[in-house]
């Protein structure tokens, strides 16, 4: 799930999605229905990396930390 408003995409930049899927570990009962990407601070060129991922206590995502999982881009890089 997405929140916020990149102000990147305020001056003409666009969302790139980079992962799409997360894959996380917990008990089963604790299995999120979502995890939120808060895109607020983005500008221009900047990304969001799965270690920036919030995930309730006792949850783990297992991707590479260093993934991006969006950016936003200037329009005619997209």
């Amino acid at each position: 799930e997405i929140r916020g408003n990149a102000p990147g995409m305020m001056r003409g930049g666009v969302l790139e999605h980079g992962l799409r899927h997360l894959t996380v570990r917990c008990l089963a009962y604790m299995v999120p229905d979502s995890l939120v990407a808060k895109i607020g601070a983005l500008d221009l060129d900047q990304a969001l990396h799965v270690k920036e991922i919030e995930v309730p206590e006792g949850t783990e995502i297992l991707n590479n930390p260093d993934a991006v999982v969006i950016r936003v881009v200037p329009v005619n890089a997209a």
